[in-house]
């Protein structure tokens, strides 16, 4: 049924849970209002076989293989863990509760520590190598 310029699935009278704003506007499915600055809201859970994010500003972390890029020593990440309890540039479980995460932003956070973790990894190879040749000599 039209109604106020929506597509509103109705049953018996009874204003369904699927409302389509007719002019290009907001989707609601649940009982649920469409926050400011949102196009899709869905009060419950949601499955699907894929979601593809595209970010709208630049800035994937492959930055983190530049020659200038500066890996922190892990004595200085071992600091933040302790005093701060997450990783650095990652949110802390409070500010998700509160706030939620944007997928393509947190993917791309997880990337950064992904590659730095990678660094890390090959550097620490270098040392067990540059061991395992000094004391075969």
């Amino acid at each position: 049924i039209f109604d106020n310029n929506e597509i509103i699935a109705r049953t018996n009278g009874q204003t369904g849970s699927l409302i389509l704003q007719n002019d290009g506007g907001s989707v609601r499915i649940g009982n649920v209002a469409v926050p400011g600055g949102y196009k899709f809201a869905i009060n419950g859970k949601m499955i699907c076989e894929e979601v593809k994010v595209k970010l709208a500003s630049t800035g994937w972390p492959d930055y983190v293989f530049a020659d200038n890029y500066q890996l922190k020593p892990l004595q200085e990440i071992e600091k933040f863990i302790i005093q701060n309890k997450h990783l650095p540039n990652i949110p802390s479980a409070a500010e998700v509760e509160k706030n939620g995460i944007e997928i393509g932003d947190m993917q791309k956070r997880m990337m950064e520590k992904i590659e730095e973790l990678t660094l890390y990894v090959i550097e620490l190879q270098k040392q067990v190598n540059e061991l395992k040749s000094k004391s075969k000599d």
